[in-house]
């Protein structure tokens, strides 16, 4: 393939992913477009037979096919995976991306997309429905249901889950973003494109996401797990801090109120381990009581409507029923989706 007639550069993070890789690689390789396309694969070390897949799809679609296989995991080192493996072989207007655990379910996905951005040059970033699958219970339903094209609002992007990384599709010049790269990469790219031009979603479903149930490593009683966690998510504050300078504070009221949610679900952490771990019920509620009168506790309980925020009131505010609400804390509301 001439590189220098490549449209679009599709590329692909795997690690440890065998059970969902080849589907991934297939849902890639299948599609229907009427501009050329490649695929960059880069797998970090996987050690259950992902790379040799991989390898194996390289070596029969060479043409299409651009694997970069590390001997040693580039991510535990702190290596930027992106910027020192993947930017250099972009090529091409177009960037997509599909996660090797994830899959692309319809054929046309990458011309649907192509398409709608030659048409729409004010457009930065194209997005679509997506499938999502849970591992723990074999269940699928909707990550989203946009039933017509929708562009998100900066409430949507900086607030709110609404989009999945299977179905970005953005322009290339994008990726210019000067600060410093965080593990967070979709949101990244999801709020500089809103910087570069609007975010538009169609309603066709395109991808699925496998998405396993975290719970089971989030209240396991190790505080170390706990303080690891918001120091990881203590990173978000500072890229947010950081995009308000570059942007020169164009979208500030949503970046401030981001903040104040971060720094909610940050001490949530902490007090949620003691809520659904500690016997003493003096302690639980003293717990949920510092949740309730956080300054942040409205942005966290307002993000949801209907039922959903009537239980995530119930959440901090249930604790007059004890021990029913300990019970149904245990039992039911420890996956903050709601």
């Amino acid at each position: 393939m001439n590189e220098n007639e490549i449209e679009i550069s599709v590329y692909c993070l795997a690690y440890n992913c065998v059970q969902f890789i080849d589907k991934s690689i297939h849902g890639m390789l299948n599609q229907k477009t009427k501009v050329k396309y490649k695929i960059i694969i880069h797998d970090d070390a996987s050690n259950d037979g992902t790379a040799e897949i991989i390898k194996r799809y390289a070596n029969k679609y060479p043409e299409k096919i651009y694997a970069i296989l590390q001997s040693e995991n580039q991510y535990s080192k702190g290596v930027d995976i992106e910027k020192e493996y993947i930017w250099p072989h972009i090529k091409g207007k177009y960037i997509a991306i599909c996660e090797g655990d994830d899959y692309w379910i319809d054929e046309n996905k990458l011309q649907f997309q192509y398409e709608y951005m030659e048409h729409h040059p004010e457009c930065s970033l194209c997005t679509h429905n997506t499938l999502k699958y849970d591992l723990t219970d074999n269940k699928t339903k909707k990550f989203n249901n946009w039933r017509n094209t929708y562009a998100l609002t900066p409430e949507d992007v900086f607030m709110k889950w609404y989009v999945h990384t299977s179905s970005f599709f953005l322009r290339r010049t994008c990726m210019d973003w000067n600060g410093n790269v965080y593990w967070f990469g979709d949101y990244m790219m999801l709020t500089w494109s809103l910087y570069q031009g609007k975010i538009v979603a169609l309603p066709q479903v395109m991808s699925q996401y496998n998405w396993k149930n975290p719970n089971g490593v989030t209240y396991n009683n190790n505080m170390q797990e706990v303080n690891k966690w918001i120091e990881t998510w203590a990173q978000l504050i500072t890229y947010l801090n950081e995009y308000n300078e570059l942007t020169h504070f164009k979208y500030d009221q949503y970046i401030q109120k981001k903040i104040g949610l971060v720094k909610f679900q940050c001490c949530q952490k902490e007090y949620d381990n003691i809520i659904f771990n500690s016997i003493s019920k003096a302690n639980s509620i003293k717990a949920a009581k510092k949740l309730k009168t956080s300054e942040y506790y409205s942005i966290y309980v307002d993000m949801k409507k209907g039922i959903w925020k009537l239980l995530r009131r119930y959440r901090y505010e249930g604790y007059f029923f004890y021990p029913l609400w300990k019970y149904i804390m245990q039992k039911y509301l420890k996956n903050d989706e709601i």
